[in-house]
C-alpha cells in the first residue's frame, strides 16, 4: 500500500542518518499495514547488516527476494552481504542478476569489483571499479577496495591517491592508509 511505502521511505531516511531505532519502528509500522511490501524486508536487511547481524540480514534479504525475485537491487544487497561473509559463488550469482536487472547501478559494479578482488582477478576488479566510478562517484567503500586492488598489483602511489577520495571512515581504512601511504 502507499502508506506502507511512505513509511519505508521514511525509515530509509532515518537509516541513512544512522537513526536505527526510529527506522526499525517505522518498518514495523509498515509491516503491520502491509506485510507483503518487499522493501520492508530489504531495508530490514540493510539495517541488520549495519548493526552486524549478518545471519538476520541474510534472512531479511531472502524474504524480500521471495516476494520480488527479479528485483536487481535486492540481489545486489544480498550479493554484498555474501561478499562480506565470503560466500563468493552466491555473491557472484546475485551480482550477475543485479547487473542484468539494473545495468546503470554503480553499486553492483563495485560489488563485482570486490568479488574479482577477492578472487585475485585484479585487472577485472579495476575495470569494474572504473565502471562503478563512471556511474556514481559517491559509492561508499569504492575507493577503498579500488585502492586495495591497486596495492595488490604493487601500485602503491595510485592506491594512496584513490584512498584520498574515500569518504567512508573506519579504523581498518585508516590503518590501510597508514600502511600504504608512508
Amino acid at each position: 500500500s502507499n502508506d506502507a511505502e511512505a513509511l519505508v521511505n521514511a525509515a530509509n531516511s532515518y537509516f541513512s542518518m544512522k537513526e536505527i531505532a526510529k527506522a526499525n519502528e517505522l518498518l514495523n509500522q509498515a509491516e503491520a499495514i502491509d506485510a507483503t511490501e518487499p522493501n520492508i524486508y530489504n531495508t530490514k536487511g540493510l539495517i541488520a547488516m549495519e548493526v552486524g547481524d549478518l545471519d538476520k540480514a541474510h534472512e531479511w534479504f531472502n524474504q524480500a527476494l521471495k516476494m520480488d525475485p527479479g528485483n536487481a537491487y535486492y540481489h545486489n544487497n544480498r550479493g554484498f552481504l555474501n561478499l562480506e561473509i565470503n560466500n563468493l559463488d552466491e555473491a557472484a550469482e546475485d551480482i550477475r542478476r543485479a547487473i542484468i536487472g539494473a545495468p546503470q547501478n554503480g553499486w553492483a559494479y563495485r560489488n563485482r569489483g570486490i568479488l574479482f578482488f577477492k578472487r585475485e582477478r585484479y585487472d577485472d576488479a579495476v575495470r569494474n571499479f572504473e565502471m562503478a566510478f563512471k556511474l556514481d562517484e559517491q559509492i561508499p567503500f569504492l575507493y577503498y577496495y579500488w585502492a586495495k586492488t591497486l596495492a595488490a598489483q604493487g601500485l602503491k602511489a595510485q592506491a594512496c591517491e584513490k584512498l584520498s577520495s574515500e569518504s567512508e571512515t573506519a579504523d581498518y581504512i585508516e590503518s590501510f592508509k597508514r600502511q600504504i601511504c608512508k
